[in-house]
């Protein structure tokens, strides 16, 4: 049991400490018997707080890297604050990723009246380089729901970048963007029901608040069909590919090699904190990891 958390959003670990946020909270626990070694964050512009909820923890080597609105904040694995960087607060989609002598992230752009949601390489400025996705999003005024989402679809593990294609795949690329290998999912697409709609307008009012939801409902549009992927975990030379596709909380999974190799298709027992999203979880030692209430 993890009795200081209440209502986590992510979940991830090395090999001595889990981390898990919580708002602008971020709890630091011990691998070896779960127990609370630290909390930091909080509500705010300083250099230890973060103006909304953590997005995503990066553990690397000897720090972790904290994502949230406009900024990335690099802490010691004691939670010992470091030093952070600015990023868009319009256009940065809060997932960023260090990679060689920079970082990946996902970002929002607008071009001839159209949204696209790309995936790019930045440098230690957090200037922007090249772009390996782009994804439509819809226009301003009108977001597709699953826009955004596609365009945090990745993965960075030993300096290669693993992240949905526009061919409903997942590409594999080096340090430099250039692809090494291609990962087949699904052929066949997950159809998005009007059922669906209403869990994830319920899940919107609920983060929301009822007042912002109600101006801001007609703004976002729905396909009909899932993401070809609901997320990934590269580890260990195994690359975990988790789709949208599920019978009851079983999901459709694929493994593959970090060199490409297909190693079995498989599922996955999710257990689901509403009717459209499984608890936090996460892929480590082929053991699943998962945060339930």
């Amino acid at each position: 049991n993890l009795d200081d958390v209440m209502n986590p959003e992510f979940i991830i670990a090395d090999e001595t400490q889990l981390y898990v946020s919580e708002g602008t909270s971020v709890y630091i626990y011990s691998m070896k018997d779960f127990k609370l070694i630290r909390k930091f964050g909080k509500k705010g512009e300083g250099p230890r707080e973060f103006i909304g909820k953590v997005q995503r923890i990066v553990p690397a080597s000897d720090y972790i890297l904290v994502n949230s609105q406009g900024k990335i904040s690099f802490f010691k694995k004691n939670g010992q604050f470091i030093r952070e960087h600015k990023t868009s607060i319009n256009s940065s989609l809060g997932n960023y990723f260090p990679l060689d002598k920079g970082y990946v992230g996902g970002v929002l752009s607008v071009e001839n009246r159209k949204l696209f949601s790309s995936v790019m390489f930045f440098d230690q400025q957090m200037n922007k380089g090249k772009t390996i996705t782009k994804f439509p999003a819809g226009m301003p005024g009108k977001l597709d729901i699953f826009g955004m989402i596609r365009a945090v679809m990745f993965y960075v593990h030993k300096d290669r970048v693993y992240a949905l294609n526009t061919e409903g795949q997942v590409s594999i690329y080096d340090a430099n963007g250039r692809e090494i290998h291609k990962l087949p999912l699904l052929k066949e697409k997950t159809k998005f029901t009007s059922a669906h709609e209403t869990e994830i307008r319920k899940l919107m009012k609920k983060e929301m608040g009822v007042q912002q939801y109600e101006v801001a409902k007609n703004f976002f549009t729905f396909p009909k069909y899932f993401p070809e992927l609901m997320t990934l975990f590269v580890e260990k030379g195994r690359v975990y590919l988790i789709t949208f596709q599920r019978d009851q909380a079983n999901y459709t999974t694929f493994i593959y090699s970090t060199e490409g190799k297909r190693i079995k298709q498989t599922t996955l027992h999710l257990k689901l904190r509403d009717g459209i999203r499984p608890y936090p979880f996460f892929i480590k030692d082929a053991s699943l990891y998962q945060l339930i209430e």
